[in-house]
Formats: C-alpha cells, sequence, structure tokens
C-alpha cells in the first residue's frame, strides 16, 4: 500500500486541476514552513537592526538570482525542452546539458565579480545604515551570493520534472529550503546569532538541490557538465530569457528601491515591510503560483500546436479558480491583519508596535493580491505566446508607478497632515512611531495593480479566442461571499474581544478561529445559493483526487 502510495504521487500528472491541488498542498506546506522560519527570526531579533541587515542583504543576491535563473526557469525553457523531447529524449538531454554547463560557467565569473564589488553597490541598498551596520551587510551579502548557483540548477531539474508532468518533488524543493533554516534558526543561532541563519540559507539551497535530482536521474535526464554544448538552442533561449531577465531585474530594483526608502524611516522598517511582503507571498504562492504552474505545460503545448481555443480555455479555468480563491482571502487578510501577524510574529523581541505597523502594511499590500495573483499566470501564458519583451515594458511601467508613489507619498505624508492622518485613522495606528512604511506598502501595491491591468492587456492583444468578460459571474461571486463573509468576521470578532483577550497567543487565536469560522460559514452558503461553479468543481476534484482516478477525463470533457 505504502508503494502504491508513494507511485500515485510521484507519476505524472496530466490533469491541471489535481496537479494544482498537489501543488498547492505542498506550497501550503513550504509557506507554513516559512512562515514558521519567520517567526523564529521575529522572536529572536525582532524588527530591529540584525533582522533588516539580514532581509537587506539578499537584495543583490535576488538580483542575481532573478538574472542568472532566467537561463534556467521553466517559464523559459520549457517550451524549448517541450519541442525538444518531441524529437528525441536524446536532444532534451542535450539542451540540458547545455543549459547546466553555460549557467554554471557564467554564474561564477560573474558572482565573482560582484563579490570583489559588494562594498560598492551595498551603498546604494543600504543608505540609511550607519558604516557599521553597512560593513555587515557587506559581509552577509557576499555569503549568499552562493545561493542563486545552487537555486538555479535546482530550477533546470525542476523543469525536467514539470516536464515529465511530475510536480512532487518540484513542491517539495520549497519546503527543504525552508527547513534548513529553520534547522539553522534551531540549533545555531542561540550560539552564533545572525550568521548562523546565513548558512541555514545555503544549506537549505543545497537540500532544494537534491530533492529535485533523485527523480530526474530516474528519468535519464539529470543535467551534467558537457563540452559538446548546443550553440543554437543557447542562442536561442539567450535570447528569449533577455526580456525576462530584465523583467525579473527591474522587479528586484524596484522591491530594492523599496527596501532602501524604508532604511530612511527607521532601523527596523525594512524588517516590518519584508515581514509583511513574506506573510502576503503566502497566498500569493498558494494560489497562483500552484495553479500558473500547473497550467503552464499544458498551455506551452496546445501554443505548440497553434490550438488557441485550447489554450484560452486552460487560461480561464486557472483565472477562474485563482479569482475564486485569492479575493476572500484578500478580504479575509485586510479583517483579520492584526491577528495575523500577532500569531505568526507577535512574541521574543517583536513587540505590539512591531505588530500594527507590520499589520498595517500587511493590509494595504493586501489590496492586490488578486492582480498579483493574474499576473503569474499572465506572464507564463505570455512567454509561452512568445511575447516576452513585451512584458518588460509593461514592469518598467510599474517599477515608475512604484517609484512615484513611494517618493511622492511620502512627501505627501512629511507635509500634509490630513495624508496621515487618513492613512492612521484607516489604519489603527495612531500615535505609533514610523508609520511612514504603510506608503511604502502602499507603492508596492499600486505597483503590482499597474503591472497586472498590463500583461491582461497584451494577453488579449496576442491570444485569440480571449475573452475576459466570461470572468464576471466568479468575480461577482467571489466579491459578493467575501464581502459579507468577512463583514460577519470583524463583528463577530469586534463581539468576541470583550471576552477573550488578545494579550496571549491562544486568545489571539480563538478570537481568529471564531471570526473565520463565522465568517467562512457565511462565505461558503454565499456562494452554495449563488451556485458558484468553482466551489463545486473544487469539492468534485478533491473527491476524485482521493478516492477515484477519472478525473482527467471529466477535465478534457469540459474543456
Amino acid at each position: 500500500m505504502v508503494a502504491r502510495l508513494i507511485a500515485r504521487f510521484t507519476s505524472s500528472t496530466y490533469s491541471m486541476h489535481t496537479a494544482a491541488l498537489l501543488l498547492a498542498a505542498l506550497s501550503l506546506f513550504a509557506q507554513i514552513l516559512a512562515v514558521v522560519r519567520d517567526k523564529m527570526l521575529a522572536h529572536s531579533f525582532g524588527a530591529g537592526v540584525e533582522l533588516s541587515m539580514y532581509y537587506a542583504s539578499f537584495r543583490i543576491p535576488d538580483m542575481v538570482y532573478a538574472s542568472l535563473s532566467s537561463l534556467m526557469a521553466a517559464i523559459v525553457i520549457l517550451p524549448v525542452l517541450t519541442s525538444a523531447y518531441a524529437v528525441s529524449a536524446d536532444k532534451a538531454k542535450k539542451v540540458i546539458d547545455s543549459l547546466c554547463t553555460v549557467f554554471v560557467c557564467v554564474g561564477i565569473v560573474f558572482v565573482g565579480a560582484l563579490y570583489v564589488t559588494m562594498p560598492y553597490l551595498v551603498h546604494y541598498i543600504v543608505p540609511g545604515f550607519t558604516e557599521t551596520e553597512y560593513e555587515t551587510v557587506v559581509s552577509f551579502s557576499r555569503i549568499l551570493l552562493l545561493s542563486p548557483l545552487l537555486l538555479g540548477i535546482s530550477n533546470l531539474i525542476g523543469t525536467v520534472l514539470q516536464l515529465k508532468k511530475q510536480f512532487i518533488f518540484y513542491a517539495l524543493a520549497p519546503v527543504m529550503y525552508n527547513l534548513g533554516i529553520i534547522l539553522a534558526v534551531i540549533f545555531f543561532v542561540p550560539a552564533y546569532g545572525i550568521d548562523a541563519v546565513l548558512y541555514g540559507v545555503i544549506f537549505g539551497a543545497v537540500l532544494h538541490l537534491l530533492i529535485q535530482l533523485p527523480q530526474a536521474l530516474k528519468n535519464n535526464l539529470a543535467p551534467k557538465f558537457t563540452l559538446g554544448i548546443d550553440w543554437l538552442t543557447i542562442k536561442e533561449v539567450f535570447f528569449v530569457s533577455i526580456p525576462r531577465m530584465l523583467t525579473l531585474f527591474s522587479i528586484q530594483i524596484a522591491q530594492t528601491f523599496l527596501v532602501a526608502k524604508s532604511t530612511f524611516i527607521s532601523v527596523g522598517s525594512a524588517a516590518v515591510f519584508t515581514l509583511a511582503f513574506n506573510v502576503q507571498t503566502v497566498p500569493l504562492t498558494l494560489i497562483g503560483l500552484s495553479y500558473s504552474v500547473a497550467a503552464f505545460p499544458l498551455i506551452a503545448e496546445y501554443v505548440e500546436k497553434k490550438e488557441w481555443k485550447t489554450v484560452w480555455g486552460h487560461l480561464f479555468q486557472a483565472m477562474r479558480h485563482i479569482i475564486f480563491w485569492s479575493i476572500p482571502i484578500m478580504c479575509f487578510f485586510i479583517v483579520l491583519r492584526a491577528h495575523i501577524v500577532r500569531a505568526l510574529y507577535g512574541s521574543g523581541e517583536f513587540d505590539w508596535t512591531d505588530t500594527r505597523l507590520t499589520a498595517a502594511t500587511l493590509a494595504i499590500m493586501s489590496i492586490a493580491l488578486t492582480f498579483q495573483t493574474l499576473s503569474l499566470l499572465a506572464m507564463r501564458a505570455l512567454y509561452a505566446l512568445q511575447s516576452a519583451y513585451s512584458q518588460l515594458w509593461s514592469q518598467l511601467g510599474a517599477m515608475v508607478v512604484t517609484y512615484i508613489v513611494a517618493v511622492y507619498g511620502t512627501t505627501l505624508w512629511v507635509n500634509y497632515s490630513e495624508v496621515q492622518f487618513f492613512f492612521e485613522s484607516l489604519f489603527r495606528v495612531e500615535g505609533l512611531p514610523h508609520t511612514r512604511i504603510i506608503i511604502i506598502g502602499l507603492a508596492h501595491a499600486l505597483g503590482a495593480i499597474t503591472l497586472t491591468v498590463c500583461l491582461l492587456v497584451l494577453l488579449k492583444k496576442h491570444l485569440p479566442y480571449t475573452r475576459f468578460r466570461d470572468l464576471r459571474t466568479v468575480i461577482f461571486q467571489a466579491f459578493a461571499a467575501s464581502i459579507l463573509g468577512s463583514t460577519v468576521t470583524y463583528g463577530i470578532l469586534s463581539f468576541v474581544q470583550q471576552y477573550i483577550t488578545l494579550e496571549t497567543f491562544w486568545g489571539v487565536i480563538g478570537n481568529a478561529f471564531l471570526g473565520v469560522s463565522g465568517g467562512g460559514l457565511a462565505w461558503f452558503v454565499i456562494l452554495y445559493i449563488l451556485g458558484s461553479t468553482e466551489l463545486q468543481e473544487f469539492m468534485h476534484a478533491l473527491k476524485k483526487r482521493f478516492w477515484k482516478e477519472d478525473i482527467v477525463q471529466e477535465e478534457l470533457r469540459e474543456l
């Protein structure tokens, strides 16, 4: 029975919805570990200078990862591998080996150059830090430069597994990454402090690679070094990856700009912004990434066949479920922001002021959640449609919006007390210091919304049969149920707070549980009354996954 269960979950998964459920389940587990990781860091260091230095140290390595991993990203090379594998497995193996060899060679040179120039670059990352803090960030950033190389190779292996529609080890990789960091925090932080977390990141990157390698070896598609490089394919991938590389690089620049801007607010503001961002990433990964990754192989396959109506069918199906799940999470996040942050981070050095500032930042960033989840799917669809350069202009436009809101929003906050009063009253942070961090969250949200709108316009332009108006029903149902559900939650929270204290962890959990239970029930009832197709499909797919085998045929008939 155990062998059958293992075979069941390591075999190829051809249903997009089933694959999305599998990816979502493991993504949820990975995100739970990520939350545990951040809670342990917040407990140990608080939203102070050490945690801000740690998060700031990721900015340059993340830029390296965004640049180098473009060669290894599934969104770029999966269409190439799909075409090569259609010719022969040997052709696909040659492409994989060529990509790995070029990536490692270029990566070593690139990382080496950055190691030398790191002191000059960090000045632009943390302009508000002291000289001692700046030197620490330089040291930390150099250590973290190793992780992009390890994760890039791991991503190539993950793409191979996606090609074979074997998603489980691909989905387990982030679990192992977070586990490596958690083990470092548990066993080494008490003795070595924040330095131990850095080596935990490297250990986690190694585990990220090793968990996927055996399955790739089993498929005889594991990458290795070769002198017989397929330069034609490398050239093709390189030119396709340029817009993605520039797009991801611009995303990292925008993120780095926001972190740099936050260092002028206070020493802990970078930590507040990053912790809020990390919480918002949980549903973004759970919903947006799961459906996007599950849909992409199918989209790439039917784009190759030029079956445009089927391509839109898969996109439409994924969009419906992304909207169905992301809108209620957005609403509940806004209502439960303080409970979420307090439950996740509220212990040790992370005090009530840190909680309220992080909660306010989380709430304003959450308004873009549905847009961000859709952008992940739209990006992959546009890459499959070989419309990568158009995405770059969209991202540059979003980056401009982010910059304008962050710079001029901060100016308005300082010069016009009405602006400060409005936001502080809206998020109930009156009287707290460093509330300007809310503007940094707003800049992030409006930039994300701008990007998504541009991507959807491009998708409609490049894909025949695109009909966004067909999404009106799910949008209406999701909003109606979510607004009512979150209103019920708010009412329950207001009533229960008279009897259950929020000064203890279990008090926060109990209060939130009662609120979510009542609000979630209202959400479910409204969707049921409205006859939500997405709710019915989800329940049907869940039953089929665990009790029967014919879900693949059922979904294909629906298309």
